[in-house]
């Protein structure tokens, strides 16, 4: 039995190599279609097979049937006898498709918390941190978007100032166009200084809280 099994292992592990890279679909169905055989596969080729179908359901955008199948096969990964570097990078890698589907639904907190484990698992990749703030950085924008509105009102002061001046102010009453401009200007660079505000508040809060992630991840 053990001899039919390899022999099965062999030829169902063949077909899988020759499926293109990108050939999502097919990796796809293959799993479905040859289930029976890679599950009696040996480990090393079960998953790089079961991978391949994760993957291909993070790119196919069946993120319910990726979510359940990537948790199964990080559990498998976690709790084998062996935890190789080949195993740690596949775990990386559905660690990394799970924070982008996440993203991709905005489910912004699940991805970050995703982001914040994979910093502090691999601290020299710069990307991971990049990708954390940037989120959390959003993340502070939405919450606090009503902010926005000054830098807006602002801005529309100055243009409805600019038109009165324009169409008003000047052809009627040029004696009051010094003050006006005054005003105009004050209201123009009032909104620059409020937005660079805004974002170097919005930067902070970032900071503060992907401090406050890594450090709780850390306990």
């Amino acid at each position: 039995m053990i001899a039919n099994f390899k022999t099965i292992g062999s030829k169902v592990f063949s077909r899988f190599k020759n499926i293109p890279e990108n050939a999502f679909y097919d990796f796809y169905f293959f799993y479905q279609q040859y289930f029976d055989q890679i599950v009696k596969l040996d480990y090393e080729e079960y998953i790089e097979i079961k991978f391949n179908y994760i993957e291909a359901l993070y790119k196919l955008d069946k993120y319910n049937l990726f979510y359940l199948q990537a948790d199964l096969f990080i559990s498998e990964l976690i709790n084998h006898r062996f935890f190789n570097e080949r195993q740690q990078e596949l775990f990386e890698k559905v660690l990394y498709y799970k924070a982008e589907a996440y993203k991709n639904e905005n489910k912004i907190d699940a991805a970050c918390g995703i982001y914040a484990e994979l910093v502090k698992w691999k601290t020299g990749n710069k990307e991971y941190r990049k990708k954390l703030f940037f989120h959390l950085f959003q993340k502070v924008q939405m919450n606090q978007k009503d902010k926005i509105a000054i830098v807006i009102g602002l801005l529309l002061a100055s243009l409805v100032l600019s038109g009165m001046n324009l169409f008003i102010i000047n052809p009627f009453y040029p004696e009051q166009m010094q003050i006006t401009i005054l005003l105009r200007n004050l209201a123009f660079v009032g909104s620059v200084v409020s937005f660079i505000g805004l974002q170097l508040i919005y930067f902070r809060k970032a900071k503060i809280q992907m401090a406050h992630m890594l450090m709780r991840n850390d306990k």
